[in-house]
């Protein structure tokens, strides 16, 4: 769906500008608009050091949550699109080109999309930033700053040596699916969504060619899981999970050197996966295995109710 904003105006150095803009409301993204995200992110990373996560592969399906494009001369210079992450919340990208800036075009976008958000029921609303670079304003507009997270690859000839284990890795089928909801709930008590939704989601990614999840076995007892989300040209590793009372024994090192061999015989490196800043432990595993840091973002979090009564929005 195509929205012509035919008469903003944006002041700046008390001159206003006249932009006759092309606002795009798409649920499921066409490979040219792919193709200016693409050229938008390169932008943006070489003007800012480091990206946000867009989740290009959840772009090409059709989903629920809308995205917004906001061309200008054929050319895309903002972007911004919601996901449904969690229960009832939603993740929120947000880019503009760093050409036009401060010209009040996100907050054209965003004015945009509370109101869609608003007829979703959802209680939170996450933003995704570049490290540090919007703090002020965050909590200025009082943001919860949730968790920063480092983006990291590995991207090397061979994994360092170690020791043999006794650690047993093979792929879950849908008879695991009680211990994927326990560890889960366990290891991410933050993202619970409650039984129901959790099977079905792993009903969904159990039968996802695009998705492999990998369980750990110690002395015939599940302990840990990894999940491989295959990619065009790469993979990336998310929802690493070793039990609480298995951990610091080694066994999330050879779960992931397992998985690593794996997705070396598929030829889908670079291998990607996020961590927390703040968890060393999980950061020495990763950089243990040769995994670099590539990328880091923040996550700030608000009611979507403070968003509509600040916009003015009913």
């Amino acid at each position: 769906m195509w929205l012509t904003i035919h008469s903003q105006l944006f002041e700046i150095d008390d001159a206003f500008t006249y932009f006759k803009t092309m606002l795009k409301q798409a649920h499921q993204l066409s490979s040219q608009d792919l193709q200016a995200l693409g050229a938008l992110l390169e932008q943006c990373k070489h003007y800012d050091g480091h990206v946000i996560p867009v989740y290009a592969h959840l772009l090409t399906r059709k989903r629920t949550l809308p995205s917004l494009l906001y061309y200008q001369d054929q050319q895309l210079i903002g972007f911004l699109s919601a996901f449904g992450f969690y229960e009832n919340a939603c993740e929120l990208a947000l880019m503009v080109a760093p050409s036009v800036r401060k010209q009040g075009i996100a907050r054209a976008m965003l004015l945009h999309m509370l109101p869609i958000l608003a007829t979703l029921q959802l209680n939170t609303v996450i933003f995704s930033s570049i490290h540090s670079t919007h703090k002020p304003w965050f909590n200025k507009n009082q943001f919860a700053h949730l968790k920063s997270e480092f983006e990291m690859v590995w991207d090397i000839a061979e994994l360092p040596e170690t020791d043999e284990s006794e650690l047993q890795v093979f792929q879950a089928s849908e008879v695991d699916i009680p211990f994927l909801c326990s560890i889960d709930s366990l290891c991410f008590p933050e993202q619970s969504m409650g039984q129901n939704n959790m099977v079905e989601r792993f009903l969904n990614l159990l039968n996802d060619d695009t998705y492999t999840i990998f369980l750990a076995r110690h002395a015939g007892i599940p302990i840990g899981k990894a999940h491989i989300h295959w990619l065009a040209n790469s993979a990336q590793l998310t929802d690493i999970a070793i039990l609480p009372k298995e951990q610091r024994q080694g066994h999330g090192s050879e779960l992931l050197r397992q998985c690593i061999r794996y997705i070396r015989t598929m030829r889908k490196t670079p291998i990607t996966l996020n961590v927390e800043t703040r968890n060393q432990h999980a950061l020495n595993i990763y950089t243990n295995l040769g995994f670099i840091i590539t990328n880091i973002c923040d996550y700030w979090s608000t009611q979507l109710n403070n968003l509509l009564k600040k916009y003015n929005i009913s």
